[in-house]
């Protein structure tokens, strides 16, 4: 009977250790400002209404966009997240060719949008969007967005 206690006694000190063990691995989601720099070179120019005066294949784009990890996804799609984020100090801030567009401050819609194994008439791929739709025109050319 006693080496029984003692054998229960031995099991139930190192089911203890792990639950304090594994209790202090774990933690809690935290909310956090990711910011996210980019460059690269335009790969293709489409402009039909002629915004992006001197862009052309091959000119450099870099910047770099802000975005609050705990934003819940708008789309109810389980391929797509749809992230809207409508404060500072989310947004992006880009410089293509000679243009700086950056989202503004005082009316900020900064969206990212990805999709993880979409299907569309194009095939099977995935994609990560970022998209602005009140952006300022921060380039000494000063050219309208739409």
């Amino acid at each position: 009977m006693r080496q029984w206690t003692k054998r229960k006694a031995i099991k139930s000190v190192i089911i203890a250790t792990l639950i304090l063990l594994l209790s202090g691995t774990v933690s809690t989601a935290r909310a956090e400002q990711i910011l996210i720099y980019f460059s690269g070179e335009v790969f293709a120019v489409s402009d039909p209404h002629i915004y992006l005066i001197n862009v052309y294949v091959g000119s450099p784009i870099s910047g770099y966009y802000v975005y609050d990890s705990s934003t819940p996804d708008e789309d109810p799609s389980p391929n797509i997240g749809r992230y809207v984020h409508s404060a500072p100090p989310n947004g992006i801030e880009a410089y293509v060719g000679l243009h700086r567009y950056a989202s503004d401050p005082g009316n900020t819609n900064f969206t990212i949008t990805v999709r993880d194994s979409f299907i569309d008439e194009t095939g099977l791929y995935d994609s990560y969007y970022l998209y602005e739709s009140n952006p300022l025109d921060l380039s000494p050319y000063h050219t309208p967005m739409v």
